[in-house]
């Protein structure tokens, strides 16, 4: 056998050797990983609606996020007896002629079943605090849910149902071209999922949608819940991982997470230039076409039928911007502290155009560190604002609707 040929045999030998010690190494170590890397529940407390998406079980229901071993949150949160994350009956009818009443929509943000309070319940809190004993809040805010599951509650249930008087729309980033969200629970696993188009009814939802829909979170049960918050409180449990190769693992999951932030940084660099080319004091039909182009046209019509209903029947409609975390961040990590990004742009020449108003979460954190947005006002290992952030949005938003006239 030649030298070059006892080389590379050498050489191989070496490089295998070298990667089943460092399988053998991350073997052991991914024994000692995170106690599960998942969103839990106590009990199946949700179930397809096929107006909502889903509605919640009356009474309580627990939910925690593991990541990393470490606990994102841990909340038990109260469902009314209409089955929505408040603490508060919903009443159809308005107490009385004078009471004003705000309905809200939104998605996690608003319904934050994984916080101690959300936005609405924290607004409601501000305005008993400071004697306003005249306006309350409902809100219909849907986790993992946008414009099309808002559109139809909006016009399936609110206007229908309840006695209201102005609506606000909490929009997260992505909301206006969100598809209609569906989460339901059965006794082992929670299934999520966004489809092109609502199904009518629960029988064709099992037959046609749950079969097509991925379990995203797990139902656990008490004692196991305990278990697991117990295990990632002490450091996390020793779990004999699979035997299969997966030592490189953590090597493309760094990969994949150097992927995801490019994915996002493209995103926002697109959306940037599509907002951008939305001309100051657009009208009407230009947004609408702006709409269709970004969004496609039924989220254009769907918008724009919940915003003409309003304006029809003299309901003033509030549009806010619920900040991005990473959008946020740019802002202020460039110095650009002033300067709108797409999502406030965007959401503000919408309002103009529609003569709706137009409410700006970003500057709620404007005076902020990104420190401080990362370690005070934002969950770890969470894309979501913590009860920090939450109720800074709420005391700005309550400020703004005290000084606007009704």
């Amino acid at each position: 056998m030649g030298k070059p040929l006892k080389g590379i045999l050498a050489a191989v030998v070496s490089l295998t050797l070298t990667l089943l010690l460092l399988e053998g190494l991350a073997f052991v170590a991914a024994g000692f990983r995170q106690t599960g890397d998942s969103i839990y529940y106590d009990k199946p407390c949700a179930k397809f609606n096929p107006i909502y998406g889903y509605r919640y079980t009356p009474g309580t229901c627990r939910v925690a996020r593991i990541v990393g071993g470490r606990i994102s949150y841990d909340e038990t949160f109260d469902i009314n007896s209409r089955g929505f994350v408040a603490p508060q009956e919903y009443t159809p009818a308005k107490q009385s002629p004078e009471r004003y009443r705000y309905v809200a929509f939104g998605d996690s943000f608003t319904e934050a079943s994984f916080l101690p309070r959300n936005w609405p319940q924290q607004l409601q809190t501000l305005w008993n605090e400071n004697g306003v004993r005249d306006s309350e809040i409902y809100s219909f805010a849907v986790d993992g849910g946008g414009l099309a599951n808002w559109h139809r509650i909006f016009f399936l249930d609110v206007v229908p149902n309840y006695d209201f008087d102005a609506l606000i729309i909490a929009s997260f980033v992505d909301n206006l071209k969100r598809e209609f969200s569906i989460l339901h629970m059965d006794d082992e696993r929670a299934y999520f999922k966004r489809f092109p188009r609502p199904f009518d009814s629960r029988q064709t939802f099992l037959a046609r949608g749950l079969p097509r829909m991925e379990a995203t979170y797990e139902i656990v049960g008490e004692t196991r819940f305990d278990e697991l918050i117990d295990a990632a409180q002490r450091g996390g449990e020793w779990h004999r991982p699979p035997l299969r190769l997966h030592g490189l693992d953590w090597l493309l999951e760094r990969r994949s997470n150097r992927n995801q932030a490019q994915r996002v940084a493209e995103e926002m660099a697109h959306a940037n230039r599509a907002v951008e080319s939305l001309p100051e004091g657009a009208g009407r039909d230009v947004v609408l076409t702006h709409l269709t182009r970004r969004y496609g046209p039924g989220a254009a019509r769907q918008l724009a039928q919940v915003l003409d209903h309003c304006n029809q029947h003299g309901k003033p409609v509030i549009l806010a911007a619920v900040p991005h975390k990473e959008t946020l961040l740019a802002g202020l990590q460039h110095g650009d502290r002033a300067r709108e990004n797409f999502h406030q742009r965007e959401l503000r020449l919408v309002a103009a155009a529609f003569g709706i108003e137009y409410f700006d979460g970003y500057a709620a954190f404007s005076d902020v560190t990104p420190r401080r947005i990362n370690d005070e006002l934002w969950l770890q290992n969470d894309g979501h604002w913590n009860e920090n952030g939450s109720d800074r949005f709420a005391a700005a938003l309550h400020d703004f609707l005290r000084d606007r006239s009704r």
